[in-house]
């Protein structure tokens, strides 16, 4: 009687850990859409890179595909007007939910640098590496193996469990 119990807690538990998981992700995915190109440049994005990674090269189909920008900086003309470059084509690139991850993991310690803060970065990294964990599990593992410290920190800072 009493192992049943443990093992509906776990269930229940597992169960409980898989919801927090997609709410992380839709979370990630919705921030990220409201500071997104438009359907227009993600189009065009999707067409220069002919349906591969910028990074790596691997196939996609568009729902795998994440048009993501270089440098988050919005930049001002003298007068204080935005200047449109934030969303220009030259500052837009296509990624496999890997190489998005990879990206923001590259910069955390030094998120100034692409015009985002360490708590922007540190929260885009996470949605990104649990979006790459529901995409591919294995290339999550491979990406945790080459980046392991950050991983590991940028997970306990927000007290969330690495995915099993």
């Amino acid at each position: 009687m009493e192992r049943e119990s443990v093992l509906l807690a776990s269930a229940e538990e597992n169960k409980n850990q898989k919801i927090l998981w997609w709410l992380l992700a839709l979370g990630a995915i919705v921030g990220v859409a409201f500071s997104s190109a438009s359907q227009g440049a993600k189009r065009e994005v999707r067409e220069r890179a002919s349906g591969r990674c910028e990074s790596c090269g691997i196939r996609l189909n568009e729902d795998e595909s994440i048009v993501g920008h270089m440098d988050h900086t919005r930049i001002s003309d003298q007068n204080g007007h935005k200047l449109n470059r934030y969303n220009a084509l030259s500052n837009l690139r296509l990624h496999c939910p890997k190489c998005e991850a990879e990206w923001h993991l590259q910069h955390i310690g030094n998120a100034r640098d692409i015009g985002l803060s360490e708590k922007n970065n540190n929260v885009s990294a996470l949605g990104a590496l649990i979006s790459l964990h529901i995409w591919s599990g294995e290339k999550f593992w491979e990406l945790y193996s080459g980046y392991r410290d950050k991983v590991e920190a940028l997970f306990s800072k927000y007290e969330k469990d690495l995915p099993r």
